[in-house]
């Protein structure tokens, strides 16, 4: 999972993890402006999105978990966060329009950008799980996607365990994992003078990330 471009990385590494967490190949959607020859992709265009999301919407039923994990170049204008898709900018007002029509169980999004806070706020309600790995900042590095899979998974990247279950319960909440990946981001606990510190966001309403895990609830 080391390919030369970190955000493709982080993809490839998320992917993996998706399926060992029982995710289906044809149930994962995966939009690049890159090519990446391992996975197939679509181009990670506007249409290409709200084309992704209205198969989601006829796919997705009340028992479902929608997960999204969001990684690129983001931006803030106009007092509002955005990330970067292949043909434009898509900002926080536009992504929350675009995700109104999905009803699962639960949806979770994970969003690695800078100014990825913003998004954070906005999504973080109703039955929705939203987190960054910074506030409405730039930031440096992905070690937040890595730590969090791993806690997920039990495995790291390099296959070593991780235990990140601390109520015991034997399942790891997303509130677990979530803990667990800002404890082990280094460029959150830097104490280096100089260093951009993220300061990572977890937002809910009616979705209790204590109780939701991404293959199962933690009962």
């Amino acid at each position: 999972y080391f390919h030369k471009n970190p955000y493709i990385s982080s993809v490839e590494f998320v992917n993996s993890a998706l399926k060992s967490l029982g995710f289906k190949e044809e149930d994962i959607y995966i939009l690049s402006g890159s090519k990446i020859t391992r996975l197939f992709v679509r181009d990670a265009t506007r249409n290409n999105l709200e084309r992704v999301l209205s198969e989601l919407e006829k796919k997705l039923t009340p028992d479902d978990i929608l997960f999204l994990y969001v990684t690129n170049h983001g931006d803030t204008k106009n007092s509002q966060s955005s990330f970067k898709l292949s043909d434009c900018w898509l900002d926080e007002s536009e992504f929350e329009k675009m995700m109104r029509k999905l009803h699962p169980n639960y949806i979770l999004i994970c969003f690695t950008t800078c100014y990825g806070g913003g998004f954070t706020e906005r999504l973080g309600k109703g039955r929705t799980i939203a987190m960054s790995d910074t506030g409405k900042t730039p930031k440096l590095g992905l070690d937040f996607p890595y730590n969090f899979f791993s806690a997920l998974t039990g495995k790291d990247k390099r296959g070593d365990y991780v235990n990140a279950d601390t109520d015991g319960n034997r399942r790891v909440s997303i509130e677990e994992a979530f803990n667990y990946a800002v404890a082990n981001d280094g460029y959150v606990n830097s104490k280096e003078e100089g260093v951009l510190k993220k300061i990572p966001q977890l937002r809910w309403q009616n979705a209790d990330p204590s109780i939701v895990s991404l293959n199962q609830l933690v009962r």
